[in-house]
């Protein structure tokens, strides 16, 4: 619900242009990010919140947004990667590759956030391991959740109606996952 908050905030209240190209990948990533939020939804996960805080002025330059976004990505993919061995030590090893696929797609936008100011998509042979559990990543989020000195908001989670207006008729590809295909 953050990451997909965020986005549309970037497509529906950014100060700086987005090049064509840009922003259907923005709109490709929303889609995503709601894919990945539906998909947890239907497998019990609920959202601790759908009010976030984002750091100001975020919207207001392309280098700014593009910091913000590779670092909540970063988070992302790492919770991911947290959630696959977690899983996998549970024996459930579907689930465990579906929370890796996510993973990855959340590794893609660090590389789109990266190199929407010019930098490398990527300086690492793989994803770093942040979290050992899902919960490691709370303190790191806290401020997107509770509100922190230098952040604005809350931004309310726009409902899946609301962005799917923003997105017309964009949309990412949808795979199956390892929970539906094996």
């Amino acid at each position: 619900a953050l990451a997909s908050t965020h986005i549309f905030g970037l497509l529906t209240m950014r100060k700086f242009s987005l090049t064509p190209a840009e922003e259907l990948q923005a709109k490709i990533i929303l889609d995503a990010e709601l894919k990945h939020l539906d998909l947890l939804s239907r497998a019990g996960g609920q959202p601790q919140t759908t009010n976030f805080f984002v750091p100001a002025g975020v919207y207001d330059s392309r280098q700014r947004f593009a910091q913000v976004t590779a670092e909540v990505e970063t988070v992302c993919t790492a919770a991911y990667l947290a959630a696959s061995r977690r899983l996998a030590e549970l024996g459930e090893h579907r689930m465990s590759a579906t929370m890796a696929q996510l993973a990855a797609n959340e590794a893609q936008h660090v590389a789109v956030a990266r190199d929407l100011i010019g930098v490398p998509p990527s300086d690492n042979a793989w994803l770093p391991a942040i979290f050992y559990n899902v919960s490691d990543a709370g303190p790191v989020i806290a401020p997107f959740l509770n509100g922190a000195e230098g952040f604005m908001g809350p931004m309310a989670f726009p409902g899946f109606e609301r962005a799917q207006q923003v997105l017309g008729t964009v949309r990412a590809a949808a795979y199956p996952t390892f929970m539906n295909s094996f």
